[in-house]
């Protein structure tokens, strides 16, 4: 199963990620040919899912065809982080982890992740430069990024949906729209609906 075109990331966030990478470059070249540039890609759920292969797939090559950032990835499983305590494990299990890497740049991949990257940023990597990518317009709204954050807003393509629906069921006359129970779902929903 293949990710739509809309879904992948453009190129424009990959040369955001890679105007932020080359910002925090040293003015040394002594000292950049010691330690390679490290980025942290974060995605919200297991690797196995469709649509975080092929967002990883393209962002590798992409922002470093060359081969000389090591990234460094973690796949969150926000899904299962039930309560606090299961949160503040996994905070302490990647605070321990990147306490002695200098990193370079946060790669947030999707809403969720955005918002727990947002949330825990200066316990994790505080001061840290993120590009974010694949977080829906209608999410990102209105939400403080704070600073070195920037990133590329998927549109809603809610109108373009509905079209595509119709098109293959022409004597639709009822269309339903369900959501589940997460935050950012009641802000889905409202979009939706207009």
């Amino acid at each position: 199963m293949s990710v739509p075109e809309r879904a992948r990331p453009g190129r424009r966030v990959l040369l955001l990620a890679l105007l932020a990478l080359l910002c925090c470059a040293s003015s040394s070249p002594a000292r950049d040919a010691k330690r390679a540039r490290i980025v942290v890609l974060l995605f919200p759920e297991a690797r196995l899912l469709p649509e975080i292969l092929a967002v990883e797939g393209a962002i590798r090559p992409t922002l470093d065809p060359e081969g000389a950032v090591n990234f460094y990835t973690e796949y969150l499983d926000l899904s299962r982080l039930s309560d606090a305590q299961d949160e503040q494990e996994m905070i302490a299990f990647l605070r321990e982890k990147y306490a002695s890497r200098q990193v370079d740049l946060i790669m947030p991949v999707a809403f969720p992740t955005l918002r727990f990257f947002l949330k825990h940023r200066a316990a994790l990597f505080p001061g840290v430069p993120a590009v974010f990518c694949a977080a829906n317009l209608d999410a990102v709204a209105g939400l403080e990024l704070g600073s070195a954050i920037t990133g590329v807003r998927l549109p809603s393509e809610w109108g373009s949906t509905l079209e595509a629906a119709l098109a293959l069921q022409p004597a639709t006359r009822r269309a339903v729209v369900i959501t589940g129970t997460s935050e950012i779902d009641p802000t889905l929903q409202a979009a939706a609906a207009h």
